[in-house]
């Protein structure tokens, strides 16, 4: 989870098991609230982890700028535009006091082609979806690089076979 301190993250780390479409997901969560100290351990967990929720709080602008600096700091600490992604606008339930509108965040969201969700975790309003949605794109990519590998081993095959097949006819004429 990345996101400005204050925007009502947990600010924590911890491991849990949910289901998700009746399959179930590991997640180990952490959050560095945007804390200095630990930006070489937000580095290290970004190269690792799967998929991130970038988080801003509607009632606080400047943590929704911040969140294009979120995205473009796991584009190249991974050195990809092509992760898993969740952008979510929290503190929904402070509606009187907004800051930035449902259509900021899903022009944001479009921006970086990710799901968005505005939230309250202080009412649990969409925490759950937010994280099945993580856990679908992150299978989803999954799914697609065994494909793309498949894809690889067959083609790469073919090819094997192919170059071999004049050697395997000269070997059965010869016996």
């Amino acid at each position: 989870m990345l996101g400005e301190g204050g925007v009502g993250k947990s600010e924590d780390a911890y491991k849990t098991q949910i289901r998700i479409d009746d399959e179930p997901a590991n997640l180990d969560i952490l959050d560095t609230a945007g804390q200095a100290e630990f930006t070489a351990m937000r580095d290290q967990y970004m190269r690792a982890g799967e998929g991130f929720i970038i988080s801003y709080s509607i009632t606080d602008r400047r943590s929704f700028q911040e969140a294009r600096h979120f995205k473009q700091l796991i584009c190249r600490v991974r050195r990809t535009v092509d992760t898993p992604v969740v952008l979510v606008g929290n503190k929904s339930d402070l509606t009187q006091l907004r800051q930035v509108s449902v259509e900021e965040g899903k022009e944001l969201a479009r921006e970086f082609q990710c799901p968005f969700f505005e939230t309250s975790a202080a009412f649990r309003y969409y925490i759950d979806e937010v994280f099945a949605a993580l856990v679908r794109q992150i299978r989803q990519r999954e799914a697609e690089a065994v494909r793309s590998g498949e894809r690889k081993t067959r083609r790469s095959r073919s090819l094997w076979s192919r170059f071999k097949a004049p050697f395997r006819k000269k070997q059965h004429s010869n016996n």
